[in-house]
C-alpha cells in the first residue's frame, strides 16, 4: 500500500512540474502582412536604443497580435509595457 502511495506522489508531482513548464501566454505565430497591413512599417525598426530582452519580447508579442489582427490584445499588451518599463 505505501508504494501505490508512492507512485501516485510520484505521479502527482510529475503533472505538477510538467504543468508549470507549459508556456501560459503563446503569441500568435508571425503571419505576412496582407492588403493595407502589408504598408505597416514595425515601429522598432531604425531605433538604435538599446532595449531590455524581456522588454523586447513583450513588444514582439504585441507586433504579432496586430499583424494577426488583434488589435484589442495588442493596445493592451502596449499598455501594459508603458506602464511596467517605465520609458
Amino acid at each position: 500500500m505505501n508504494l501505490t502511495r508512492t507512485k501516485i506522489l510520484i505521479l502527482v508531482a510529475t503533472a505538477i512540474v510538467a504543468a508549470s513548464c507549459a508556456p501560459a501566454d503563446v503569441p500568435p505565430p508571425a503571419v505576412t502582412p496582407q492588403g493595407e497591413d502589408r504598408y505597416l512599417i514595425d515601429p522598432r525598426t531604425g531605433d538604435s536604443t538599446p532595449i531590455a530582452p524581456q522588454v523586447a519580447k513583450k513588444v514582439d508579442a504585441a507586433w504579432r497580435y496586430a499583424m494577426a489582427g488583434n488589435e484589442a490584445e495588442a493596445q493592451s499588451r502596449l499598455e501594459e509595457i508603458r506602464r511596467t518599463s517605465g520609458d
